[in-house]
């Protein structure tokens, strides 16, 4: 299955994707979707996957907070 896909027009990425661009593990991402610092996760097959233009900037805003 494809790490990047597109549905109804927006970009979802990977855990994997995700935790490579902003430098963090994947216990980090899980307390921050618990916190509801981040939008959940859409689960598409085996893999998590996030809207990117939802998670990219909620999760700059948590980092500069």
């Amino acid at each position: 299955m494809k790490d990047v896909i597109e549905l109804q027009g927006s970009v979802y990425k990977t855990t994997k994707l995700v935790l490579a661009k902003f430098g963090m593990d994947g216990q980090t991402l899980r307390k921050m979707v618990q916190a509801n610092q981040v939008s959940p996760p859409v689960r598409i097959g085996n893999k998590n996957y996030y809207k990117w233009e939802s998670i990219e900037p909620q999760i700059l805003a948590t980092c500069r907070g």
